[in-house]
């Protein structure tokens, strides 16, 4: 009686096991060993399995413990489903050979075989709980990368010139090497691909036009899995103009300030640039942000005429391109010119100058005519007097003479 008691007891103890207990198959995950960390070590399973005897009945006893898995068959695929099953980022590396020490009790998992996109070991195939042919020195370990490798994008210049060549870098942590950036724009088709062993990669994009404005992605991708980057974005504007200024009538000169122009004179600014675009304009701005006038670009330049300096036309001036096609494109403005309008002292000098030496030469006139005027009156007066000497000499001769 007392025997079919105790074998009753067993019986209902197992029952409430089978109820209340895990599957044999449901367990933890664990990295262990010599050097490891949350994230690397000996990759450890905790695991629920049950041993069988009988006497006239079979009865089944549970047991749970930590158990090891052996390297047969184990790479990279099946690191980067405990990677992800314990949240620490990607597989760096699938190592082998007790790298982190030999474990102890069971090897629960042999001939493990992944695809690399299962959640839990669970779901790889297998040879079968505790089925193995291997020893401890065949103990399987991981290397994770601790976080997703979210990439970085990093641009020379976020604003470049159209023609011009642009370099994207794309990066990872230092931790990770080995792998593939995908640079993509977040709109159209453009996307360039590049394997690298290391943990950056630069994408080289050549004689830029306008199809290359927009925003830029960086993806990695390792393990068949894919890591994108925030997005960054890239301006490509037309060429910067020059702008140049010329006074026709030599009224210019250039000083610390700017250019000093003399009131009255006229002056020209003359803008150009280099552009495929053969249907601009360009406009030219006044004290940085009035627009002061507009003209079409011919043989790419416009030039800005100016007859009469005047006080109004002191301040800055710039020039800037526009052209249209699919869309309204316009340059970066030209360094500006500051124009300064200088008082005529020169031209009035110089008019001064001009009446004075009007009034002496007037003067000189004057005095010569008065001169000559004198000169003459005096020669006049000494005929006189010579003829009237003459008359009285000839009245002596004829009175000596009897005449």
């Amino acid at each position: 009686m007392e025997g079919r008691e105790k074998r009753a007891l067993h019986f209902l103890i197992f029952v409430v096991y089978l109820v209340v207990s895990p599957s044999p198959s449901a367990g933890l995950l664990r990295l262990a060993g010599n050097g490891s960390t949350r994230c690397s070590g000996r990759v450890e399973i905790y695991k629920s399995y049950y041993n069988s005897y009988s006497y006239s009945y079979s009865y089944r006893y549970r047991y749970t413990s930590w158990g090891t898995v052996c390297d047969d068959g184990w790479d990279v695929k099946d690191a980067e489903v405990v990677c992800r099953e314990l949240n620490c980022g990607i597989a760096l590396e699938a190592l082998g050979s007790a790298y982190f020490g030999q474990g102890t009790g069971t090897i629960m998992l042999d001939d493990v075989d992944c695809s690399g996109s299962e959640t839990s070991l669970d779901d790889c195939r297998h040879r079968g709980l505790r089925t193995h042919d291997c020893s401890h020195s065949e103990d399987a370990g991981v290397v994770c990368s601790d976080t997703l490798p979210e990439p970085t994008i990093s641009l020379y210049s976020n604003e470049v010139t159209w023609g011009q060549d642009v370099r994207i870098n794309c990066s990872v942590s230092d931790k990770l090497s080995g792998g593939t950036f995908i640079l993509q724009k977040t709109s159209g088709s453009f996307s360039q691909t590049k394997p690298s062993s290391t943990s950056s990669v630069t994408f080289n994009l050549q004689n830029v036009n306008f199809d290359h404005d927009g925003l830029y992605q960086c993806q990695y991708m390792k393990i068949s899995r894919r890591f994108s980057s925030s997005p960054v974005g890239l301006t490509v504007r037309l060429q910067i103009p020059s702008i140049s200024l010329t006074s026709p009538g030599a009224g210019l000169v250039w000083g610390p300030e700017g250019a000093e122009i003399t009131r009255g004179y006229s002056f020209v600014f003359t803008c150009s640039i280099n552009s495929s675009f053969s249907s601009g304009r360009f406009i030219l701005f006044f004290s940085d942000s009035n627009i002061l006038d507009s003209k079409p670009a011919v043989n790419n330049a416009a030039s800005f005429s100016f007859p009469v300096a005047e006080y109004e036309h002191q301040g800055n001036y710039s020039c800037v391109y526009v052209t249209v096609s699919t869309r309204t494109l316009s340059s970066t403005a030209t360094a500006p010119i500051t124009v300064i309008i200088k008082f005529p002292w020169m031209r009035l000098v110089l008019s001064a100058v001009t009446v004075v030496l009007l009034l002496l030469l007037v003067l000189l006139v004057v005095f010569l005519v008065l001169r000559r005027r004198r000169q003459t009156q005096l020669g006049y007066i000494h005929t006189r007097m010579t003829l009237t000497i003459c008359d009285e000499d000839d009245d002596v001769s004829d009175k000596r003479y009897g005449f």
